[in-house]
């Protein structure tokens, strides 16, 4: 058999796991390039026996980009990694081309899954769940760049969106990845997204996305525990009770009916609820919330009997 025979096997092996190994799948992905051992080391200055082959990524058009992973496989050693990204280049985000990208950046009523890795995300959208891969769970951004976000972001239309954020099983037992996972749900928190986390069990087979949808199902996947990110809830929750009120510059708060004339005076009500920041730390939810480009704002009161609760901007005080 020769090396490239045998580097195709190893890579539709290796796509079985993630149920991509179809032809007509491997062709929509455009997974066709494959190295053999030699190849491997020259791109990558691995001396271990290894194979490999090309992920390319998609524009929201299905249009291949000018970049690329690629998915390191093992011949006969351990090995350092598993992909392989070109040095000095930007992390993208991957939009498998199984889906109508371009439809459902535009439909913020669309949930989105992000999950960390190619492979899965292509398995959630083969099933019919649309998904984004991150090439590792920091991979949304680039310090190196000074990107404090990837550029893809602009591309989908966040503000109303339920987002769903999927990661590997082990997601409670590894602080580097939880830091990151708060970040990402903050960032996509500030575009104006509705963040959830959804949680997969730690059983051997189907601690990620696309080993659980391999061995079990769709619906099963659905009925895990999903909860609200701690960002995106306080920031709703904030968004329920409070305003701010431009005439006045004030903030009112609808539940207690009560003006808080400064931040200060906000910051002494609410200043002991924390959440995650994008830098990973601890700050004050209602810091957050007065920055916050979402939150909820009003011209002034009125006053208006059998009228809706937001007025020509202003907020009417029949309904307290």
């Amino acid at each position: 058999m020769s090396d490239i025979k045998i580097a195709k096997l190893a890579r539709n092996e290796d796509l079985a796991l993630s149920g991509l190994d179809k032809p007509a799948t491997i062709k929509k992905l455009g997974l066709a390039t494959v190295l053999n051992v030699e190849q491997t080391r020259e791109l990558t200055g691995l001396e271990q026996q290894c194979v490999s082959y090309e992920i390319p990524y998609f524009d929201l058009d299905g249009k291949k980009l000018k970049h690329s992973r690629w998915k390191i496989i093992s011949v006969s050693d351990d090995i350092p990694l598993k992909y392989y990204q070109e040095p000095k280049t930007i992390p993208r985000l991957y939009f498998p081309a199984l889906v109508d990208w371009r439809k459902i950046a535009t439909d913020s009523g669309q949930r989105i899954i992000i999950t960390e890795g190619e492979k899965k995300a292509a398995k959630a959208c083969l099933d019919g769940m649309p998904a984004l891969g991150l090439g590792g769970v920091w991979n949304w951004k680039s310090k190196k760049w000074a990107m404090p976000e990837i550029k893809d972001f602009d591309w989908i239309e966040w503000r109303g969106r339920e987002v769903e954020v999927c990661y590997d099983a082990d997601l409670s037992e590894n602080e580097n990845v939880a830091r990151a996972l708060a970040a990402l749900c903050g960032m996509l928190a500030k575009h104006g997204a509705r963040v959830f986390i959804r949680y997969l069990p730690s059983v051997e087979g189907c601690d990620s996305l696309d080993e659980f949808l391999v061995n079990k199902s769709v619906k099963a996947y659905l009925d895990l525990a999903c909860h609200e990110a701690d960002f995106s809830r306080e920031m709703q929750q904030f968004n329920d009770d409070l305003m701010y009120v431009k005439r006045i510059q004030s903030y009112y708060s609808t539940y207690e009916q009560i003006v808080y004339p400064t931040y200060l005076r906000l910051q002494q009500r609410y200043g002991d609820i924390k959440v995650m920041s994008e830098s990973g730390k601890p700050t004050p939810a209602i810091k957050e919330w007065s920055e916050w480009p979402h939150r909820r704002m009003v011209d002034s009161f009125t006053y208006e009997p059998g009228r809706p609760r937001i007025v020509d901007d202003m907020y009417n005080e029949w309904h307290a």
